[in-house]
């Protein structure tokens, strides 16, 4: 499957000229074709919980015109950021019918919220996010949520500071289950398109009674085209996370495959886990399936 259609959602934040180019790179990279967009911002959860006399109704229509007059000034960033990428990686517009052997773009603006966001994204090969955390804030948790969770989309999350080949040395964080594969099978089309090819796992797979490991996976790439090179460890769940940010970086990775929340989502909000790990504390992009 080819990557052709590429969701980008800009926040108008310091993080938007990260994300609006990762995406024109992977474009480039693979003749697709990027739709900006961006995300209405919500009533914060705070207001709700007593952030301001704790009646927001009192309060109600004040809050709606800061939220409005907020969205447009930061819609007006996005749709900036936006364009300066664009311009940067000399990227065309295309609004009707994208060209067939090129990278082509076009900007959507204000798609509604979070919720919109996850319908538009379900016809996108790969939909590209700011890194989620609590310092990005609650809109960029739901966003990446809507598009991994709700639209089941591979996602490709940046975070600040951005390699200029993110796809040339990838590492496969891969424990054998089933979103692990199905990440590798999105990621293909980078795949072939890397230099390096690094297979991150455990000495045995996640769920011995299914076998899949390694090996099976560099048999898997090798009839794709794709040589990989396997890199076993002793992965324990309390250092899984650190473990495998600290083979990504010793063999050179510059994106991250892998699979989202093979755990429940659940239990690794409460409990914390290897995605909630690799989400607050990489420093390269990650591919994701969940």
């Amino acid at each position: 499957m080819a990557i052709r259609r590429i969701l980008a959602s800009i926040s108008g934040g310091s993080d938007s000229g990260a994300v609006a180019s990762t995406a024109f790179k992977l474009a480039k990279a693979t003749d697709g074709h990027v739709v900006g967009c961006y995300v209405r911002q919500g009533v914060p959860p705070y207001i709700y919980f007593g952030g301001i006399g704790g009646n927001i109704g009192m309060y109600s229509g004040q809050v709606a015109e800061s939220l409005i007059a907020h969205n447009d000034r930061t819609e007006a960033l996005a749709a900036n950021a936006f364009a300066n990428a664009r311009e940067k990686h000399a990227v065309p517009s295309a609004t009707k019918k994208p060209p067939e052997t090129a990278p082509s773009a076009e900007w959507v603006g204000d798609v509604g919220g979070a919720g919109a966001f996850s319908t538009m994204a379900r016809l996108a090969e790969t939909v590209v996010v700011t890194r989620p955390t609590d310092e990005t804030g609650f809109d960029s948790i739901a966003v990446f949520e809507a598009g991994l969770l709700r639209a089941k989309r591979p996602m490709l999350v940046v975070p600040d500071a951005l390699a200029d080949a993110p796809w040339n040395s990838i590492a496969i964080a891969f424990n054998g289950s089933g979103e692990g594969a199905r990440a590798v099978t999105a990621a293909l089309p980078l795949l072939r398109w890397a230099n390096h090819v690094h297979i991150l796992t455990a000495d045995a797979p996640a769920d011995e009674d299914e076998g899949i490991g390694a090996k099976d996976l560099e048999t898997y790439l090798d009839w794709h085209g794709v040589k990989s090179k396997r890199h076993l460890a002793e992965i324990k769940e309390d250092t899984a996370g650190d473990t495998l940010l600290m083979l990504a970086d010793r063999v050179g990775a510059k994106l991250i495959v892998m699979g989202a929340y093979t755990h429940s989502h659940l239990r690794e909000m409460v409990m914390g886990g290897v995605t909630r790990h690799l989400l607050e504390k990489t420093k390269v992009p990650l591919f994701m399936v969940h």
